[in-house]
């Protein structure tokens, strides 16, 4: 056993810590590219006119799912560079999450148009309840982001 304050345990601790973020660099890559892959299949399927509310749902699913990769794409990546970028990895970090935020209240902004146009041709209460519901959801994650963005950047250069 080793004591939690002797040189060994620093130099477990330091290892399992510098194994962690060899192990973030190899995976942010792959989180990252398939957060490309699933917007892009979202934009593709959001060009199409809507038919229903499940597609809508799907084609939402599609984008959240690609917002959710990069969000842990880029927590992974601030992981593995948090030694490069001392004393900014924190602005970094807070930054590109309130980004992921943004992207993902854009997200629900675009789901919440798609349902209002299915309910403009088929007058569908199901349709209509999702859109506000996407809207709300939309306005609370924007309002996230900013709150983040001006908490992140205000612990930074605020003497």
């Amino acid at each position: 056993m080793v004591a939690p304050y002797s040189p060994a345990f620093a130099n477990s601790a330091m290892g399992a810590a510098a194994a962690a973020q060899l192990l973030a660099f190899f995976i942010a890559p792959f989180a990252l590219l398939l957060a490309a892959v699933l917007g892009l299949l979202a934009v593709k399927t959001a060009l199409r006119p809507p038919s229903a509310v499940g597609w809508i749902f799907a084609r939402g699913f599609l984008g959240v799912s690609s917002v959710a990769a990069f969000a842990i794409g880029v927590m992974l990546l601030a992981l593995a560079l948090s030694d490069t970028f001392k004393g900014t990895s924190d602005l970094v970090f807070g930054c590109l999450f309130a980004v992921a935020l943004g992207v993902l209240a854009a997200e629900f902004a675009v789901a919440g148009k798609l349902y209002g146009r299915v309910h403009a041709d088929r007058k569908s209460k199901l349709a209509l309840v999702f859109g506000i519901a996407s809207f709300a959801i939309a306005g609370i994650f924007s309002i996230a982001a900013f709150l983040l963005l001006v908490v992140v950047l205000a612990m930074h250069f605020w003497p």
